[in-house]
């Protein structure tokens, strides 16, 4: 890669670099009467501007080496046209049609699972643990967006004295919502805070419906051991 210094419009300073490993070490540098070296250089290919001590600095590639770049590059369009089933110059409208057909299908398996997520409810009801005088509900789902687990959470805490912990995989994490019945006075929000403090994450919310996330995977269970503790 070479870089030249322009001044006032004019190419003031040359300096051409070679890559030596790791390290980068000069091969010559050309004074200000350049004009009888730089009638020599081929193809040039600007690829970096930014100002540096009064000057702008450019950084580009020349010669076979620009050459090379175009070529590669060349290949990429090709071989993205070719799974694009286009032309080279309909790859950004092709990327574009891509990129809203998967919008689309995402917003409908968000959908699907929103509607899917309620078929938990009774299986969920059923799994509820006494505990000391409150019913508890806690799982791990399969992966669900948060406005479905806060659904179902609202339809599990319509029971009587019900305390609800819900996860679902997010991330390389979990989201986590912590819900409670009109007739408890647990904090949820301050439980879900206790929780993510332990294990890593955030959140917040009401007493009795509080939401976060973490990086964690037992992030459930670790709500439940906290509750339990209590």
């Amino acid at each position: 890669m070479q870089r030249a210094h322009v001044h006032g419009g004019q190419l003031t300073d040359f300096v051409a670099a070679r890559a030596l490993g790791k390290a980068a070490g000069l091969v010559h540098h050309i004074p200000q009467d350049a004009d009888a070296h730089l009638q020599h250089i081929a193809l040039v290919k600007i690829i970096g501007a930014h100002p540096s001590k009064g000057k702008l600095r450019l950084s580009f590639l020349c010669g076979n080496r620009a050459v090379m770049d175009y070529r590669a590059r060349y290949d990429v369009c090709e071989r993205a046209a070719g799974l694009l089933s286009a032309q080279i110059g309909q790859i950004p409208d092709g990327v574009d049609r891509l990129t809203k057909q998967i919008a689309s299908l995402e917003r409908e398996l968000d959908s699907l699972r929103r509607k899917g997520a309620m078929t938990h409810l009774k299986a969920l009801a059923d799994q509820a643990v006494t505990e000391n005088g409150y019913k508890l509900i806690a799982a791990r789902l399969d992966p669900l967006p948060m406005d479905a687990l806060r659904r179902l959470a609202s339809e599990l805490i319509e029971r009587e004295r019900c305390v609800v912990l819900l996860s679902a995989p997010k991330d390389g994490g979990d989201t986590l919502l912590c819900a409670r019945s009109a007739s408890l006075d647990a904090d949820m929000s301050a439980l879900l805070r206790q929780t993510v403090a332990e294990i890593g994450g955030k959140g917040g919310g009401r007493s009795d419906f509080a939401q976060g996330s973490s990086p964690c995977e037992n992030a459930v269970q670790r709500a439940a051991a906290i509750l339990r503790a209590k």
